[in-house]
């Protein structure tokens, strides 16, 4: 009987020769590394969810590399673990983008490796302006 024990995603058990000499192909057990499921041709990671929330009293989106998320639509993917995902802000007309919170910080593009299920949130302030009104000439009235 071969064995095989796999371990990351590699075979590292009995040579692969016994299986010519007793006829077993594929069979034995599969051992994975923790966190890792046995699959038809050894083992794999579940796939880590990447969930992006927007808040503020402005608008915009968040886009990912890879694709996946494009949130004003999907805010939310699974990913690969291991896979470094980038998320990139883009404010509407009329907002700013104010930062990152969760897994992330800061307003540069955030950078999310998956080893688990992380969640992050994009926040949009609304532009404001500050308007300044002067009276000039002989005249009279008011502005409202």
């Amino acid at each position: 009987m071969s064995t095989r024990l796999w371990f990351w995603g590699a075979t590292l058990g009995l040579a692969a020769s016994l299986s010519g000499i007793i006829g077993c192909t594929g069979c034995g057990p599969v051992i994975c590394a923790p966190g890792a499921v046995p699959t038809g041709s050894g083992c794999a990671f579940p796939a880590r969810r990447l969930t992006v929330n927007r808040t503020g009293a402005g608008t915009g989106s968040v886009t990912s590399i890879p694709a996946g998320i494009d949130c004003g639509s999907t805010c939310g993917a699974d990913f690969e673990r291991g896979v470094t995902v980038t998320l990139t802000a883009a404010p509407a007309a009329g907002s700013t983008f104010a930062g990152w919170s969760g897994a992330c910080s800061g307003v540069a593009d955030c950078l999310v490796v998956m080893d688990v299920d992380k969640s992050v949130t994009a926040s949009f302030a609304a532009d404001s302006f500050t308007l300044s009104v002067n009276r000039a000439g002989t005249g009279a009235g008011t502005v409202a």
